[in-house]
Protein backbone atom coordinates (compact mmCIF):
# COMPACT_ATOMS: atom_id res chain seq x y z
CA UNK A 1 0.00 0.00 0.00
CA UNK A 2 1.48 3.85 -0.95
CA UNK A 3 0.92 6.80 1.63
CA UNK A 4 0.69 10.11 0.54
CA UNK A 5 1.48 13.42 2.71
CA UNK A 6 0.79 16.83 1.34
CA UNK A 7 1.82 20.00 2.43
CA UNK A 8 1.61 24.07 0.79
CA UNK A 9 5.08 25.56 0.75
CA UNK A 10 6.97 27.92 -0.64
CA UNK A 11 9.52 26.85 -3.21
CA UNK A 12 12.69 28.97 -4.18
CA UNK A 13 11.84 31.91 -5.81
CA UNK A 14 8.77 31.88 -4.38
CA UNK A 15 7.24 29.33 -6.71
CA UNK A 16 4.43 27.82 -4.86
CA UNK A 17 3.80 24.28 -4.67
CA UNK A 18 2.64 21.21 -2.93
CA UNK A 19 4.77 18.70 -1.42
CA UNK A 20 4.01 15.05 -1.99
CA UNK A 21 5.72 12.83 0.82
CA UNK A 22 5.00 9.38 -0.62
CA UNK A 23 5.46 6.15 1.77
CA UNK A 24 5.30 2.37 1.23
CA UNK A 25 3.59 0.98 4.26
CA UNK A 26 4.38 -2.62 3.69
CA UNK A 27 7.30 -4.11 6.44
CA UNK A 28 9.42 -5.02 3.59
CA UNK A 29 9.24 -1.19 2.15
CA UNK A 30 9.26 -2.51 -1.37
CA UNK A 31 6.40 -1.30 -3.72
CA UNK A 32 5.25 -3.52 -6.62
CA UNK A 33 4.01 -2.63 -9.99
CA UNK A 34 0.95 -4.17 -8.65
CA UNK A 35 0.50 -0.91 -6.64
CA UNK A 36 0.00 1.12 -9.48
CA UNK A 37 -3.06 -0.39 -10.26
CA UNK A 38 -4.72 1.21 -7.13
CA UNK A 39 -2.62 4.51 -6.51
CA UNK A 40 -5.45 6.99 -5.25
CA UNK A 41 -3.68 10.23 -5.28
CA UNK A 42 -5.07 13.11 -2.96
CA UNK A 43 -7.10 16.09 -4.14
CA UNK A 44 -4.21 18.97 -4.72
CA UNK A 45 -4.10 22.50 -5.62
CA UNK A 46 -4.01 22.93 -9.15
CA UNK A 47 -2.55 26.85 -9.37
CA UNK A 48 0.61 25.18 -7.33
CA UNK A 49 3.53 22.98 -8.22
CA UNK A 50 4.28 19.84 -6.83
CA UNK A 51 7.28 18.23 -5.73
CA UNK A 52 7.51 14.26 -5.20
CA UNK A 53 9.53 13.36 -2.08
CA UNK A 54 10.21 9.52 -0.69
CA UNK A 55 12.07 6.35 -0.85
CA UNK A 56 11.10 4.88 -4.04
CA UNK A 57 11.61 3.40 -6.97
CA UNK A 58 11.83 5.23 -10.23
CA UNK A 59 9.44 3.38 -11.67
CA UNK A 60 6.94 4.80 -8.96
CA UNK A 61 8.19 8.32 -8.94
CA UNK A 62 7.16 8.02 -12.91
CA UNK A 63 3.90 6.34 -12.63
CA UNK A 64 2.78 8.72 -10.09
CA UNK A 65 4.37 11.96 -11.49
CA UNK A 66 2.47 10.95 -14.75
CA UNK A 67 -0.94 10.43 -12.95
CA UNK A 68 -0.22 14.12 -11.74
CA UNK A 69 -1.78 16.39 -14.99
CA UNK A 70 -2.38 19.84 -15.09
CA UNK A 71 -0.61 21.20 -12.57
CA UNK A 72 2.04 24.23 -13.43
CA UNK A 73 5.59 22.03 -12.75
CA UNK A 74 6.47 19.02 -11.44
CA UNK A 75 9.50 18.36 -9.30
CA UNK A 76 11.55 15.56 -7.66
CA UNK A 77 13.01 15.97 -4.43
CA UNK A 78 16.94 15.04 -4.33
CA UNK A 79 18.08 15.66 -0.66
CA UNK A 80 21.92 15.02 -1.44
CA UNK A 81 21.40 17.75 -3.86
CA UNK A 82 19.93 19.95 -1.46
CA UNK A 83 16.55 20.70 -3.17
CA UNK A 84 14.23 19.18 -5.46
CA UNK A 85 15.02 18.98 -9.43
CA UNK A 86 12.06 20.42 -11.93
CA UNK A 87 11.39 17.33 -14.56
CA UNK A 88 8.39 18.88 -16.59
CA UNK A 89 6.84 22.15 -17.43
CA UNK A 90 3.17 23.04 -18.04
CA UNK A 91 3.42 26.80 -17.37
CA UNK A 92 5.61 29.61 -18.78
CA UNK A 93 5.25 31.14 -15.19
CA UNK A 94 6.84 28.05 -13.51
CA UNK A 95 10.46 26.78 -13.22
CA UNK A 96 12.70 25.75 -15.81
CA UNK A 97 13.31 22.14 -16.26
CA UNK A 98 16.16 20.88 -14.53
CA UNK A 99 16.57 24.13 -12.25
CA UNK A 100 16.73 23.40 -8.61
CA UNK A 101 13.87 24.63 -6.38
CA UNK A 102 14.64 24.89 -2.30
CA UNK A 103 12.46 23.06 0.01
CA UNK A 104 11.72 24.70 3.61
CA UNK A 105 12.56 22.06 6.05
Amino acid sequence: MIKFKSKSIAASNKFPATLLEIEVQRESAIAFPSDLHCLILPSLSRDRGVILSGRLPVWLFVGISESLVGYPWKATLDPRLGGAVVTATASLDAPDIGDMVTVPK
